[in-house]
């Protein structure tokens, strides 16, 4: 009786062709063979669901990172100081002064807060 139940509440159910390559067909077989799923329709779905997630994650993941560059963005907007990268060397300029003022050249692998926190005492 039970299982007669169940299959009632299951019954929108769509019914898709697939073409697959046998390396992916193999995998499918291989998830039913091992017990944990009792039909390739039930292997498919779950990859479907898990797919959903990681599409779900990702996007999620970009717009924190897009929020992340729009406030870094913001913040460097308000800072005295910007930076350009000559390899092995960091330029530091006062951006809003006219005309730009470099304030140093520093070797790329000096701590660049310390040596700007100790400009800023001197200035």
């Amino acid at each position: 009786m039970p299982h007669a139940l169940l299959v009632g509440i299951v019954t929108n159910r769509t019914t898709v062709n697939i073409s697959l390559t046998p390396e992916l067909d193999a995998l499918l077989q291989a998830r039913v063979k091992s017990g944990r799923y009792q039909t390739t329709s039930e292997v498919v779905r779950e990859a479907l669901r898990l797919l959903e997630r990681h599409e779900q994650e990702r996007d999620y993941a970009f717009q924190q990172l897009k929020a992340k560059l729009e406030q870094g963005a913001a913040e460097a907007a308000e800072q005295k100081y910007r930076f350009w990268n000559l390899y092995p060397y960091v330029l530091v300029y006062a951006w809003e002064a006219k005309p730009v003022q470099v304030v140093s050249v520093i070797h790329g692998v000096r701590d660049l807060a310390a040596i700007l926190a100790l400009r800023e005492g001197i200035d």
